[in-house]
């Protein structure tokens, strides 16, 4: 478990990101019961894999708008998959929220082989996407979005990575294992990039 400040000094070293910002991110989250909130310093309450989850959509999603954060955080919870299932060694999905959740809760036997590459929201319009490999090395992805949402020739993703997303596991689930400065990644495990189509 982590608690929400070293889940936000996560958040921060991965850059474009301040702890100003990420605060009221927090604040406005626990205010609206989507991550738990309570006690003060080494007494402070433990973030489980909901609240990460929901963190972690919010700092994605919401590009530090706090006045959107909370009605982000809902939508893309609640972001339905494209076309079957998001399937894979740790359970079934329907919606983004649920495939991140699952992903952060994997048992500690499939962390070490555990497949996922990255997960990404595209701020421009509600889309969550998971991209992973499969055992025979095929190259996947899961997009996660309302059949028929408006889409734009240009656009702004937010991305996490694999290494990102191994510490923020064992932050979660065995975070006497690691080292918190030493071992915060430093590799661009956070992406954030204007896009366009070709």
């Amino acid at each position: 478990m982590a608690s929400r400040n070293r889940l936000i000094q996560m958040f921060m070293s991965q850059g474009n990101m301040n702890k100003a910002g990420l605060d009221r991110i927090g604040i406005a989250l626990a205010g609206a019961d989507l991550i738990r909130s309570g006690g003060r310093g080494r007494y402070t309450v433990d973030m489980d894999c909901k609240d990460a989850k929901n963190l972690l959509i919010g700092v994605m999603a919401s590009g530090g708008n706090v006045s959107s954060v909370v009605r982000d955080v809902v939508a893309y919870n609640a972001l339905p998959v494209l076309g079957d299932r998001y399937i894979d060694s740790y359970g079934a999905a329907e919606t983004f929220g649920e495939a991140i959740e699952s992903i952060l809760s994997m048992s500690e036997s499939a962390f070490p082989n555990h497949n996922i590459k990255s997960i990404s929201v595209c701020r421009t319009w509600p889309e969550g996407r998971i991209s992973w490999t499969d055992s025979d090395g095929t190259e996947r992805q899961a997009i996660f979005r309302e059949q028929n949402v408006k889409r734009y020739l240009l656009w702004e993703d937010f991305t996490v990575h694999k290494s990102f997303l191994d510490l923020l596991w064992i932050r979660l689930n065995k975070p006497s294992k690691v080292g918190w400065a030493e071992n915060t990644p430093d590799d661009g495990s956070f992406e954030f990039a204007d896009e366009s189509e070709e």
